[in-house]
C-alpha cells in the first residue's frame, strides 16, 4: 500500500518576520517560543545589538542566530536510540510537528546521516530562509501571495517537476555525465539572475569539514537523480512553504578526460586512501604528504560517505572503517555506493563547473505529487 504525503497541517507563514509566530513556524513549541521570543525583545543593555537596531559598528546578532542558538548542541545525539532523539528534542523545546518530520520511520537513513540538533537546525534555517525569501518578494512585489506558489522556481524561472517528461529525459544525455543537487529555493537565492542565467555559483557550496576537505567549502554533486530525490524528499518533509528543487548539470566526458593529470583524483570505497581520507577530513585531521594530492585537487570523483562527523572521531585511523562509512543509493544490482564529483571552490575548480552548468543548467521542482511518488516508491527507511 502507497502511503499518502501531506504537508504538515499548519503551513500558514506568519505575517511578520520579527515575531513569535516566526520562532513557532520555524520549530519551536508555544511554550519555547515565547521564550525565546521574551528574551529577544528584552535585549539587555551592554555589549552587542540584535539585527533591527541602528548600526553602531557593535556585533549584530540576526534573529536567526538567537533563535538558533536555543537549539544548542548540548546533549546532542547521533547514535541509533530513537528515544535519545526524541528526548533531546524535548528538551530544546521543538515542536511535535518537527520531532515527527524528523522521527519519520520512512526517512532514518538519511535522518542517520546527521546528529538531532544538527538536522534540527538545518530545518529551522531552511524554514527561516523561505520566510526571508517570501519577505523580499513582497518588499518587490506588493500584493503578491505569501504561500508557496511563488517559491516553484528561483528568479520567476519556471521549472518542471522532477517527474515531468522533461526531467526523466535530462537524466542522461550522451557523451556527458550528468550531475545532480537538490536544496531549498530560499537558500539558493541569487543563484540564477533575472534572466535565468548563472550569477551566484557560490551560494551551493558546501561547508567544511566534509567528505572530501577538512577546512575548505567545495561543490558536491551526486550522478544519481534517485539520490538527489532523496535529499530532496528529505527536505520536503521537514519543510512548510518552502519549495525544493533538483539542480541539474552535465559535463562533457572528453573535458573530464582532458584535466590534467593531479588535477582530478578518484577516491573510491574501499581503497585505503578513501577510508584515510573521510576519517581525516570528517575529524578536521591533517592529511598526510601522500594524501595532500586530493586537497590539491580540481576535482575529486569518489564515494559518498555516511554518517555524521561525530562518528568517525571513534576511529583511532581512516583503516578501521568499514561499509557502513558508505552511503547506498539503489542501482541496477540493488544497493551500491553512492558516486559524488567535488568541485573544488579555489578559481579552477569553480570555473571548470561553471563551464559545465553555463550551457546544461536545468533545475526541476521537488512539488508534493514528486514527494507522493517518491513515498509510495521507496522502501528506504
Amino acid at each position: 500500500m502507497s502511503r499518502r504525503f501531506s504537508l504538515p497541517m499548519t503551513t500558514e507563514p506568519p505575517h511578520q518576520l520579527f515575531s513569535q509566530a516566526t520562532v513557532e513556524y520555524v520549530g519551536f513549541d508555544k511554550q519555547k517560543a515565547n521564550e525565546i521570543w521574551t528574551g529577544w525583545i528584552n535585549w539587555p543593555p551592554g555589549p552587542g545589538r540584535y539585527e533591527i537596531d541602528p548600526d553602531d559598528g557593535d556585533l549584530q546578532v540576526t534573529f536567526l542566530d538567537w533563535i538558533k542558538g536555543h537549539a544548542s548542541y548540548s546533549n546532542d545525539i547521533w547514535l541509533d536510540d530513537d528515544a535519545g532523539w526524541i528526548d533531546c528534542m524535548r528538551q530544546k523545546g521543538i515542536a511535535t510537528e518537527l520531532q515527527q518530520a524528523i522521527m519519520d520511520p520512512k526517512f532514518k537513513y538519511m535522518r542517520m546521516t546527521g546528529t538531532c540538533i544538527t538536522w534540527v537546525r538545518d530545518t529551522i534555517k531552511m524554514r527561516y530562509a523561505g520566510l526571508e525569501d517570501m519577505a523580499r518578494t513582497e518588499s518587490r512585489y506588493p500584493g503578491s501571495p505569501a504561500g508557496p506558489s511563488h517559491l516553484l522556481s528561483i528568479s520567476g524561472i519556471a521549472t518542471d517537476s522532477c517527474n515531468s517528461t522533461r526531467a526523466l529525459a535530462a537524466t542522461n544525455e550522451s557523451g556527458m555525465t550528468v550531475l545532480f543537487k537538490a536544496i531549498d529555493c530560499a537558500r539558493a537565492t541569487g543563484l540564477l539572475d533575472a534572466q535565468g542565467q548563472l550569477s551566484r555559483i557560490g551560494v551551493l557550496e558546501s561547508t567544511p569539514p566534509s567528505d572530501f576537505s577538512k577546512n575548505k567549502s567545495m561543490f558536491y554533486f551526486t550522478t544519481s537523480f534517485g539520490m538527489a530525490k532523496r535529499y530532496a524528499a528529505w527536505a520536503k518533509r521537514r519543510t512548510k512553504c518552502e519549495s525544493i528543487v533538483i539542480i541539474r548539470i552535465a559535463i562533457e566526458n572528453s573535458v573530464i578526460e582532458s584535466i590534467p593529470e593531479g588535477k582530478i583524483q578518484r577516491l573510491h570505497w574501499p581503497s585505503p586512501d578513501w577510508k584515510e581520507v573521510i576519517w581525516r577530513c570528517r575529524t578536521k585531521n591533517q592529511p598526510s604528504r601522500a594524501l595532500r594530492k586530493y586537497a590539491d585537487a580540481t576535482l575529486v570523483i569518489g564515494t559518498v560517505a555516511n554518517k555524521p562527523n561525530e562518528y568517525y572521531y571513534d576511529f583511532q585511523s581512516g583503516s578501521e572503517l568499514t561499509e557502513t562509512s558508505v552511503l547506498k543509493v539503489d542501482g541496477p544490482g540493488g544497493q551500491q555506493p553512492a558516486i559524488q564529483f567535488a568541485f573544488s571552490s579555489e578559481e579552477e575548480g569553480e570555473d571548470l563547473l561553471l563551464e559545465a552548468a553555463s550551457e546544461t543548467f536545468q533545475m526541476f521542482s521537488f512539488i508534493s505529487a514528486d514527494m507522493e511518488i517518491w513515498m509510495s516508491e521507496t522502501n528506504i527507511g
